[in-house]
């Protein structure tokens, strides 16, 4: 199979501290993307932001933020605009996963999943959109197994 390069793109990375959003900065970073990682964990952030850096020489600029946070999604937005102008691809990618019965609900964690799993991923496609439309861009939302599950 042929890769396609991602020279001079810029793609923004949600959960990019570690799993599929790690292994996706990687291949991003292989080939050639200019990356905005953002992760709530600042030493997997870090450790991935350093990773892509011996892949390549591409820029990049990590984020410590909570995509919770709708003020954090316009901190994302305004420091991806003014380090890099634009954004080409958005990766809608962070997620958790309340592991619950019905009985033992919580209904703080479930107002968090739908922040981080549903919400963020919006706010952020709304906060980009101009940008994406400009660099005819595209956005990719990943989910998990677990939106299969029933419990």
């Amino acid at each position: 199979m042929e890769e396609t390069s991602l020279t001079g793109k810029i793609a923004l990375i949600t959960g990019a501290g570690c799993g599929i959003g790690k292994a996706t900065a990687l291949l991003f970073a292989k080939l050639g993307a200019r990356l905005v990682l953002v992760d709530l964990r600042e030493t997997e952030l870090n450790a991935t932001t350093n990773e892509c850096k011996g892949i390549s020489e591409t820029p990049v600029l990590p984020i410590v933020a909570d995509i919770a946070d709708d003020h954090m999604v316009q901190v994302i937005h305004q420091k991806t605009l003014d380090h890099f102008g634009g954004l080409d691809i958005l990766v809608n990618n962070a997620g958790i996963f309340a592991e619950d019965t019905a009985e033992n609900f919580d209904p703080q964690m479930f107002d968090r999943c739908i922040k981080v799993n549903l919400r963020a991923p919006i706010m952020l496609a709304q906060a980009f959109m101009a940008a994406l439309v400009k660099s005819k861009g595209a956005v990719v939302n990943v989910s998990s197994m677990a939106s299969l599950r029933v419990n």
